[in-house]
């Protein structure tokens, strides 16, 4: 799966930190709120983003295929909203 450098730092509302290799990541949580830049994510309908590459991040053309082919025990976090 794709990892992509695609969080928009100045539009999203997201903690980060240093790994010990001095590389940013992402604790993405309940109360995180992402934006992805448009011209990176194009055409990717599920990736890792590089710095948070414990969550996989999918589309809504990703949730239909998903519901439409009747899998279960998937489930979502909508992080373009805080709860």
């Amino acid at each position: 799966m794709s990892a992509l450098d695609a969080i928009d730092e100045s539009r999203s509302a997201v903690s980060s930190g240093m790994t010990s290799r001095r590389e940013r990541f992402y604790y993405i949580g309940q109360t995180s709120m992402l934006v992805f830049r448009e011209d990176i994510v194009k055409g990717h309908h599920a990736f890792r983003a590089k710095t948070a590459e414990h969550a996989i991040i999918v589309d809504d053309v990703f949730k239909k295929t998903v519901k439409e082919a009747g899998l279960k025990g998937v489930s979502y976090q909508d992080f373009l909203k805080p709860l």
